[in-house]
């Protein structure tokens, strides 16, 4: 089902109060790095090299479990026994990517995080990632699959890229199975009864650089950034062939790093955090 029809209609039945999402499906996530929260959208400066983090997993809303359908016999969901598919970026520059996808779950095959331009798995039956209880099977709305990188390119345009799903299941393989409370011994799985599938996408909102001292990209203004705009502060002209490339030192446009330049790096260095 289209999520974002479905989310506006969840939105629609509890009006702005907070409720609980009823459903299931694929959950995507998003943070700028690992000592932030996992959120659904985060924006990132639009400088080339920029890497934003996220991830991937399956849950189920712990207040509305799915009926889950196995011969031990109906049950609702405990835990995500396995997903299969692809998951894909919309509204990729040239040349951004993903990098250093690595699955967390602990079973899996390599095609599941198989990178091809924006796309991470295949539409194959072995592009999937599980896991096994082997012993009682413990209550795990969530799910993680997969964690990784988007790593921005040389575009500086703002943009808006969306981490979703390409393709899921295949044939008649379903995208998504969950372990039965029904089953406790045999700890069967099925796909989920209901079609309420909800998959949360998360967005990065690129956007115009607010930050330009902060010379190593990590979104501070600190000691680091000050030994690289020192280093091109003795070097001066932007023409030099040891200055690094582009000449990120040269916070006004004029051609060199001095004084000028100075003055402005020192305000960003003493606010410390990025806007």
């Amino acid at each position: 089902m289209n999520s974002r029809l479905a989310i506006a209609g969840i939105f629609t039945a509890c009006g702005l109060a907070s409720c609980a999402l009823a459903g299931w499906g694929l959950k995507f996530e998003v943070r700028r790095n690992s000592s932030d929260p996992w959120t659904s959208s985060v924006n990132a400066r639009a400088v080339p090299g920029k890497i934003i983090q996220f991830r991937f997993g399956g849950y189920f809303d712990v207040d509305s479990p799915p009926a889950i359908v196995t011969p031990d016999g109906t049950g609702t969901a405990r835990a995500m026994n396995r997903f299969t598919g692809s998951n894909q970026a919309t509204g990729f520059a040239a040349d951004d990517v993903f990098q250093n996808v690595q699955r967390t779950i602990p079973s899996g095959n390599p095609a599941l995080v198989q990178i091809l331009g924006a796309t991470i798995g295949t539409g194959a039956i072995n592009s999937f990632g599980s896991q096994l209880f082997l012993s009682s099977v413990p209550l795990e709305p969530y799910k993680e699959v997969y964690i990784g990188e988007v790593k921005l390119g040389s575009d500086t345009t703002p943009r808006t890229i969306t981490i979703k799903n390409k393709t899921y299941g295949t044939g008649n393989t379903k995208g998504l199975t969950f372990y039965n409370s029904a089953s406790p011994v045999n700890n069967q799985s099925a796909g989920p009864l209901s079609n309420d599938r909800v998959d949360l996408e998360a967005m990065i909102n690129v956007l115009e650089d607010p930050c330009p001292p902060d010379l190593n990209i990590d979104d501070y203004v600190d000691d680091a950034d000050f030994v690289l705009f020192a280093g091109a502060y003795g070097l001066l002209s932007c023409a030099d062939p040891a200055m690094p490339a582009g000449c990120p030192s040269d916070l006004n446009s004029d051609d060199v790093v001095d004084d000028m330049d100075f003055q402005v790096f020192a305000i960003a260095y003493d606010a410390l955090v990025c806007p």
